[in-house]
């Protein structure tokens, strides 16, 4: 309240019982430990205080605290005098933030170390927007709520900043012909890769390297354009090909977008280029990797 200093407050509980995301699906929460007896005193000891300072308490049977504040912040948010702050340690809550006008204040590392989070704080921290962070969470999944999200699909790294990664260059050959490729050398690289670049000439590509020689994945997040993706080992041959790989552009390509594991081959460099490359220069699985420079 002294950080904030609103005008007007309300508070959300959840009730005990299913929601009706255990009607979607049963296992939703399951294995999440009992919360300790006394925070449940302490909780139902906050209506005292709520109550005695008038500010109202909102909840209803069959949905969370944090759809109650969804609900409110929907009606509110177009009130041209009105500035809302959601307070509360439920990062979900997140995804309701809307530049200035919505915001979130939330612990950071302690409970005396508090951030407000607007719609630049959310790029910074996850590199896209907050109407993508339910994507996101169903992509990834969340261990809280026993989530699992798509197998083959990992979280971004901490410290990947999707909006500024910039990538050094290099020239190599493949099977004497000659590419210009952006290098994918580091984590946030590799987690950017050719998102938002449009379509690039076939004498261009990106080469992801990786420190070890492993099964690697690659998907089509954000993609502009299809690609042909190519596996190559540690001693430079070509393992396998995926050709014509479509992008992941829409909101439902998005959230069904698959993962592509190189044939379950073990590679040390994955090469991607525009589509129709494997097929005009008669790419294969006997081809050769030559790096001039990377």
């Amino acid at each position: 309240v002294k950080d904030v200093k609103p005008d007007y407050i309300i508070a959300c509980y959840d009730l005990e019982g299913p929601t009706m995301r255990h009607d979607v699906y049963e296992n939703y929460k399951s294995g999440r430990k009992k919360t300790d007896e006394p925070l449940i005193k302490q909780l139902e000891r906050s209506k005292d205080v709520f109550k005695a300072m008038h500010i109202p308490m909102y909840s209803s049977l069959g949905f969370e605290a944090d759809d109650i504040l969804g609900t409110i912040v929907e009606k509110m948010k177009d009130d041209k005098d009105m500035e809302i702050v959601i307070a509360s340690g439920d990062m979900d809550t997140m995804q309701l933030i809307e530049g200035d006008k919505v915001r979130v204040y939330t612990l950071k590392k302690g409970i005396k170390d508090t951030i407000i989070y607007n719609e630049n704080a959310v790029k910074e921290r996850f590199g896209f927007g907050p109407e993508l962070l339910p994507d996101y969470k169903g992509l990834r999944g969340d261990p809280s709520d026993n989530i699992v999200g798509i197998a083959g699909i990992m979280s971004l790294p901490s410290d990947v900043k999707l909006e500024s990664v910039e990538f050094p260059r290099g020239t190599v050959k493949l099977d004497g012909i000659v590419l210009e490729v952006q290098i994918a050398d580091t984590d946030p690289r590799r987690a950017r890769g050719l998102m938002f670049q449009e379509q690039l000439p076939l004498d261009e590509g990106m080469l992801f390297v990786f420190d070890d020689t492993n099964k690697h994945s690659i998907w089509m997040l954000n993609m502009q354009f299809p690609l042909d993706v190519i596996w190559i080992d540690d001693n430079s041959k070509v393992v396998f090909i995926e050709k014509n790989v479509p992008p992941c552009k829409t909101a439902l390509e998005t959230v069904t977008c698959p993962s592509y594991k190189g044939g379950n081959k073990d590679a040390k460099y994955v090469l991607e280029v525009t589509a129709g490359f494997v097929d005009a220069f008669k790419i294969t699985t006997e081809s050769t990797l030559e790096i001039i420079s990377i």
